[in-house]
């Protein structure tokens, strides 16, 4: 999925916290890292309706490195 779909699929199911994003980027395959004003980042990871995933980055990296 385009990444400009996946931020809009996050803004569809998070709508307060999407709000106060004040930047995203690609990520990945199928997935963005939304920055909000206090620095604080997030991932989303969005596969399909029933496979998504909202999570710290530092998560996102150990999933990554696979120590989760």
């Amino acid at each position: 999925m385009a990444h400009d779909n996946i931020f809009t699929v996050f803004k569809d199911k998070f709508g307060k916290i999407s709000s106060r994003a004040t930047a995203w980027f690609p990520s990945g395959k199928d997935c963005v890292r939304i920055r909000f004003a206090d620095r604080n980042e997030l991932m989303f990871t969005y596969h399909s309706e029933k496979d998504w995933c909202l999570e710290s980055v530092n998560s996102y990296i150990s999933k990554m490195k696979g120590r989760i």
